[in-house]
């Protein structure tokens, strides 16, 4: 069984934002762990909709990681 995480908003944030270097390469390690099937992930549709209210050269950087991704959405239940 593979260990499951769920990345919130600020974890794909990081691969736009111009703060430490290591921040961007823990985030690119994560991703590409994910890509090669190391452990499961999930993000939320709150995430989505956090991401779609992004400037749009955020939103282009950030479509494109998910385009590649294996991560799951998780439906919001009430």
């Amino acid at each position: 069984m593979r260990i499951k995480l769920y990345l919130d908003t600020s974890v794909l944030g990081a691969l736009c934002d111009p703060g430490p270097e290591e921040r961007l390469m823990a985030t690119r390690h994560l991703l590409d762990g994910l890509r090669k099937g190391w452990w499961e992930g999930f993000i939320s549709i709150l995430v989505l909709e956090e991401v779609s209210r992004a400037p749009e050269s955020i939103r282009q950087v950030i479509a494109q990681e998910l385009r590649g991704s294996p991560l799951k959405v998780l439906e919001e239940y009430i």
